[in-house]
């Protein structure tokens, strides 16, 4: 009996069913693992949190606050290191020997590093699964390093403490809405072309502004992006932008009473408070606020604040700054 095989059409039909059923699948898997990622960034905060917390209870209740040596900056991550690396460079793949610059720590992240040096904590915790930032393979003895290795290498921003601000485990009037860590800013330097000290031509906060983006559409943000209108979000304003670690989707953020949450725009602080910016403390108290409205939103926006030195004032206790 002849046996009778797959003539080209038949094949051809078939390669493009598996091509089509290929093409519905892959968003869906790939949606299943930014759950994951997102799940075990969350997780990763979460640890944070603890720690912190931890901390605070034999530090007079302060959070991590290593910026008392002469600091007067808080985003050149790294600066303390010999074998820093910045965003522009490639890694070498020679071991190097780390040693330490003369001079202040002048990185907010330095206070993540104290929980590596002296809380026991590993660096993985600090690298969102989501991001595809480096693992520091280079330090042996964690507690004589102050800082990570470059902004790479560190996937979360920690509530600005430069300065005579001073985050505590009770210093805040709503604790369970002031951010003191997250995912990412966009406007760090290896994202945003324009962030203090960027080594960047154009990362990945550039090419996401150059799209013309909308908030993602969330009850909060409807009256927003009609306000927009197709223009989108003005190519100035990066801190518009959620973290660039799982792409632009949202951020985790964890929060002063120790909760971690999913946020999908950035103004997820106290009364929606920009957790990348400063507030605006010439906007009064009285100031007629209405959420469903983009400007009203905008108002208590100090968009000057991210360049690397601004800090907040002491007594800021509704106010959430996530840097660099």
């Amino acid at each position: 009996m002849k046996h009778k095989g797959f003539t080209l059409v038949e094949l051809l039909v078939v390669i493009t069913i598996i091509g089509l059923l290929a093409g519905l699948l892959m968003p869906a898997v790939y949606m299943a693992l930014e759950k994951a990622n997102q799940a075990a960034c969350k997780s990763n905060l979460k640890q944070i949190g603890t720690a912190c917390q931890t901390w605070a209870t034999g530090h007079r209740q302060k959070w991590p606050d290593v910026l008392n040596d002469g600091s007067d900056k808080w985003d050149d991550v790294g600066l303390s290191r010999t074998d820093r690396v910045d965003a522009s460079e490639d890694v070498p793949e020679d071991f190097e020997q780390v040693g330490l610059q003369d001079g202040p720590v002048d990185s907010n992240t330095a206070n993540f590093w104290r929980l590596i040096a002296s809380a026991g904590m590993t660096i993985d915790v600090f690298l969102c699964p989501s991001a595809g930032h480096l693992r520091d393979k280079t330090v042996v003895l964690f507690d004589q390093v102050k800082d990570f290795r470059g902004p790479r290498f560190v996937s979360y921003s920690y509530q600005n403490v430069l300065g005579m601000y001073s985050l505590t485990q009770t210093g805040a009037e709503q604790p369970s809405a002031l951010a003191v860590a997250s995912d990412a800013n966009p406007q760090r330097s290896d994202f945003w072309s324009d962030a203090p000290g960027t080594t960047v031509d154009e990362g990945a906060t550039d090419i996401k502004l150059g799209q013309q983006p909308h908030f993602e559409t969330s009850d909060d943000t409807v009256g927003w992006n009609e306000d927009l209108g197709e223009s989108g979000i003005p190519e100035s304003n990066a801190w518009q932008l959620n973290s660039p670690n799982h792409q632009f989707l949202g951020q985790n953020v964890l929060y002063l009473d120790g909760h971690v949450a999913w946020c999908t725009h950035p103004y997820c602080g106290p009364k929606f408070d920009n957790i990348w910016l400063k507030k605006d403390t010439s906007v009064g108290v009285d100031a007629n606020f209405d959420p469903t409205k983009l400007e009203s939103v905008e108002q208590y926006d100090d968009d000057q604040s991210y360049d690397g030195e601004e800090t907040l004032s002491s007594g800021s206790l509704d106010d959430s700054f996530l840097v660099p």
